[in-house]
């Protein structure tokens, strides 16, 4: 059924009838999966997590050779749904290794994701804060800071009581103008 004289890459003795061997085609016997159950590298990443740590596409996983294995689980969430595709941690790194370069690569590219990210939410909310104060003021009722020309009508007022000084006063806009009556 398997090649069972492959070395195992834990312990170097020969693997023997492997689970991950059987599931994975990966050569890890199953002494060494029970011991290292800790190990991140033997643990199995659901493809969307795949696809967000490695940043690998769908091409990556399905189509580029040899396509990498994975094992089918019932989704925990929601039975309903479609199953969940596990793949193998380790060959999802060799896979991101052969699709960026290396994994300090890798590295670089999500910072510069998550500093993009950054500079996108920023700007989203920089444009909702305009469209906000765009609207408030289309909202405002516009000022009219040109003065509104009329007539001036005026009313004589005294305040003298000599009835010597005396002013006139608009009834519309106050303006007063002091002069001295004459007529006295």
């Amino acid at each position: 059924m398997g090649d069972y004289s492959l070395p195992c890459v834990g312990c170097k003795l020969a693997i023997g009838d492997s689970y991950y061997y059987r599931s994975f085609k990966y050569p890890l016997c199953n002494d060494c999966r029970k011991t290292d159950q800790d190990n991140p590298e033997y643990q199995t990443m659901n493809r969307t997590m795949a696809k967000k740590e490695f940043l690998l596409k769908d091409e990556d996983l399905d189509y580029r050779r040899p396509p990498l294995r994975y094992i089918s689980r019932k989704n925990p969430h929601n039975p309903r749904y479609g199953d969940m595709k596990l793949y193998l941690v380790a060959q999802l790194q060799e896979r991101a290794i052969l699709v960026h370069g290396s994994l300090a690569e890798l590295e670089e590219l999500k910072k510069d994701r998550a500093m993009k990210r950054e500079i996108n939410i920023e700007r989203k909310f920089e444009r909702k804060i305009k469209k906000m104060r765009k609207e408030l003021r289309l909202n405002e009722k516009p000022i009219d800071l040109a003065p509104k020309e009329h007539s001036h009508t005026f009313e004589i007022v005294n305040d003298s009581s000599d009835d010597q000084y005396s002013y006139k006063k608009c009834t519309e806009c106050g303006l007063t103008i002091s002069f001295v009556r004459e007529d006295c």
